[in-house]
């Protein structure tokens, strides 16, 4: 299945971006990593393997209007499996395998992962979000969306700026009340706190 990471990013040092694009490299089945600039792109992203897409301005939403961009290309480029990675956070390398697993055997049209939490050290805090394990709640980044719903990610584009600290709620909320939606089971993503 031809999939797509797309990760908006701004302003975030270099090695954040690297980190985030190798864990995108790195994964077991293969996916195009779609890195959106919010306005200030840097230059060293054009030598790198992916699809560096420049806004010309910042939009101050928390990275939405690039996700939304960036799902409009991979959309109209034939990708059908659209997954999201914020630049501060990366992958575990069988992150795409999980959901694409989860996806073949449930037929969702939405697959939510679990999450490391990681202190900017490095250090993984034990305890989890209690909000993940009762499926009440699903961080950008654990959101991979399938063909069936793409409809739904012009929302990112739509969501008043207003709501850009709790996007990943909204999102949530349209693909739970709209979709059939699974959770792969398996900590594949690591989000830095």
């Amino acid at each position: 299945m031809k999939t797509a990471v797309i990760t908006p990013y701004y302003r975030e040092p270099i090695w954040k971006l690297r980190r985030c694009h190798e864990s995108v490299l790195g994964q077991a089945d293969s996916c195009t990593h779609f890195l959106v600039a919010d306005g200030h792109p840097v230059e060293e992203l054009m030598s790198w393997d992916c699809q560096h897409i420049t806004l010309p301005v910042a939009h101050r939403d928390n990275g939405n209007t690039p996700r939304g961009i960036g799902s409009f290309s991979a959309m109209n480029q034939g990708f059908e499996c659209i997954c999201f990675l914020d630049a501060d956070n990366w992958f575990a390398p069988d992150h795409i395998t999980s959901v694409l697993y989860t996806q073949q055997t449930t037929g969702a049209d939405a697959v939510f992962s679990y999450r490391h939490i990681v202190f900017e050290d490095g250090d993984l805090l034990v305890a989890e979000d209690p909000e993940d394990r009762r499926h009440l709640h699903a961080d950008t980044s654990c959101i991979s969306v399938f063909r069936n719903a793409f409809r739904v990610l012009s929302a990112w584009c739509q969501m008043p700026r207003q709501l850009g600290p709790v996007c990943d709620r909204g999102m949530f909320s349209l693909l739970m009340s709209d979709f059939r939606c699974s959770w792969s089971e398996y900590k594949s993503v690591f989000f830095e706190t």
